[in-house]
C-alpha cells in the first residue's frame, strides 16, 4: 500500500489503506505484531477499555478483550484489576479501565471540585464525608451498603436521578479518593486510594497541561486514526499528531507519530487470516460512528438507549466483521440460568457475499461467542433475508447441538 506525501505536514492514503491500518495496528483485530496474551499490554495498545453497565450478554469490556486475547476469560481482566493492580477503573471522559502506571494523570484529589460539589457544596461535603468515614472504618463497601434515609435521598446526576450516596461514591471515584477494590457481579466495592495504590506507582501530581496532553495522546491511541480534531487538540498543538488525508473523505485524520512507520508498511488482511468477529457495541473499532460510515460505508447505532418504537434492529444488536468487511448484525440475549445464548435476530448486510466459507466462519464465531458465555447452547431466531436461513442454520448445526437450535 502507498503513502503519498501531499504537503510538508500531511500524508495521503486510500480508504482501503486506512481500513487495513486500523485492523493491523497494535490492539487491532489483526495486529501485525500478534495479539496480546495479558490484559495490561492489551489496554496499553488500545489506550482505554470502556466500561458500560449494560450486560445483556457479557459486559462491553469483556467483549472487547475476547476478540483480541486468545483464550481470554473474564477472570483474566479481573485478576489484573483486583489482584495484581496493574489496571485500574477510573474516568477518561468515560468510565474506563486504564493502566495503573498512568494513575497520576487521573488523580484529581488536589484539583478543583466537580460540578456537583460546586452546585451543592454542603450536601456533597456531608455525603462524601459520610462515605469516606464508613469505608475508613469498615473497609471496602458497595453502594448497597449505604441505605440510610440520607443516603437514599435522590439527586439529579448524569442521565437522570440517583441516590445521594451513589453520587458521593462516583464523585470520590472520579476525584481519586476512592478506587474500585473488587466487583461482585455488577456491584463495585470501593476502598480508600491510600490503602490500595501500589507503592511503585508514580504519584507526582500532574499539571493541567500534562494531564490534557496525556488525555489527548491516550485518545489518539484509542482511535488509532482519529477523524477530526475532537479531544486531541493538545496533541496536535504539541506536534504529537500527524495529519493524514484519506482519499474521498472530506475530513482530516490524525495519527500518533510513533505509528507512522506502521502506516507506511501495512498490508491488507489476507484471505487465509480472515475470520468472523462479533464486535462489542463500544469497541474502539466501531466507537466513532462517523468514521465507521466514512471508511466502511457501515451505519451502526447501538440501540440499547433508543426508544423501542424507534429501533430498526434490536436493543443490543452487535456488528459482525468478516475479514475487512462488515457482513452482518445480530441481536443476542443470554439466559444465564439455563445457559442459552439466544440470537433473536440475525441480519445479513445487503452486500454480504454468498461465499460458503462465510457461513462456516459465522457459525464458528457464534459457537465461540456461546462458549465464552459459559458454554451456552445456541438458540437461533429469525434470519434475514430468509433465503440465507437454511445455510446459516446448517452451518451452526455442525458446531452446536441440534436440539439447542430453534427450527425457525
Amino acid at each position: 500500500m502507498t503513502v503519498r506525501t501531499t504537503t510538508a505536514a500531511s500524508v495521503t492514503i486510500s480508504a482501503e489503506h486506512a481500513r487495513a491500518f486500523l485492523l493491523r495496528r497494535p490492539g487491532g483485530l489483526y495486529a501485525s505484531d500478534g495479539l496480546p496474551d495479558h490484559p495490561l499490554p492489551l489496554v496499553r495498545q488500545i489506550g482505554i477499555l470502556q466500561v458500560d453497565p449494560v450486560s445483556v450478554v457479557a459486559a462491553n469490556h469483556h467483549l472487547i478483550a475476547r476478540t483480541r486475547m486468545p483464550g481470554y476469560l473474564p477472570t483474566d481482566l479481573d485478576g489484573a484489576l483486583y489482584r495484581d493492580r496493574t489496571l485500574v477503573e477510573n474516568f477518561h471522559s468515560i468510565h474506563a479501565i486504564l493502566p495503573m502506571e498512568d494513575w497520576r494523570f487521573y488523580d484529581r484529589r488536589l484539583g478543583p471540585p466537580t460540578r456537583m460539589e460546586q452546585a451543592h457544596p454542603e450536601i456533597m461535603r456531608q455525603a462524601t464525608e459520610r462515605v469516606l468515614g464508613a469505608i475508613r472504618t469498615r473497609g471496602p463497601l458497595a453502594a448497597r451498603d449505604f441505605m440510610d434515609d440520607d443516603d437514599r435521598t435522590p439527586m439529579e446526576y448524569g442521565w437522570g436521578t440517583t441516590r445521594r450516596s451513589q453520587v458521593a461514591l462516583q464523585t470520590l471515584l472520579r476525584r481519586g479518593f476512592l478506587m474500585v477494590h473488587h466487583r461482585e457481579g455488577t456491584q463495585r466495592f470501593y476502598e480508600l486510594t491510600e490503602r490500595m495504590l501500589p507503592p511503585t506507582v508514580d504519584t507526582t501530581p500532574a499539571t493541567d497541561a500534562e494531564r490534557e496532553l496525556h488525555f489527548a495522546q491516550r485518545g489518539l491511541t484509542y482511535a488509532g486514526l482519529a477523524m477530526g480534531v475532537g479531544r486531541i487538540k493538545p496533541a496536535i498543538a504539541a506536534n504529537e499528531a500527524v495529519p493524514v488525508v484519506v482519499e474521498g473523505v472530506p475530513a482530516t485524520f490524525y495519527l500518533a507519530p510513533a505509528s507512522f512507520d506502521r502506516l507506511s508498511s501495512v498490508v491488507p488482511v489476507t484471505q487465509a487470516e480472515r475470520r468472523a468477529v462479533i464486535l462489542a457495541p463500544l469497541d474502539p473499532f466501531v466507537w466513532d460512528r462517523k468514521r465507521l460510515a466514512a471508511l466502511w460505508g457501515f451505519n451502526y447505532t447501538w440501540e440499547v438507549y433508543v426508544p423501542a418504537v424507534k429501533r430498526k434492529y434490536g436493543p443490543y444488536t452487535l456488528p459482525v466483521l468478516w475479514g475487512d468487511r462488515f457482513v452482518a448484525r445480530l441481536d443476542p440475549s443470554l439466559d444465564r440460568k439455563n445457559r442459552v445464548l439466544h440470537v433473536r435476530n440475525f441480519w445479513f448486510e445487503d452486500d454480504a457475499p454468498r461465499d460458503p466459507q462465510l457461513f462456516t466462519d459465522l457459525a464458528a464465531e457464534i459457537a465461540r461467542f456461546a462458549t465464552f458465555h459459559g458454554d451456552a447452547a445456541v438458540s437461533l431466531g429469525t434470519v434475514a433475508p430468509a433465503n440465507r436461513d437454511k445455510r446459516l442454520r446448517a452451518a451452526l448445526s455442525r458446531v452446536t447441538t441440534l436440539t439447542a437450535l430453534e427450527t425457525g
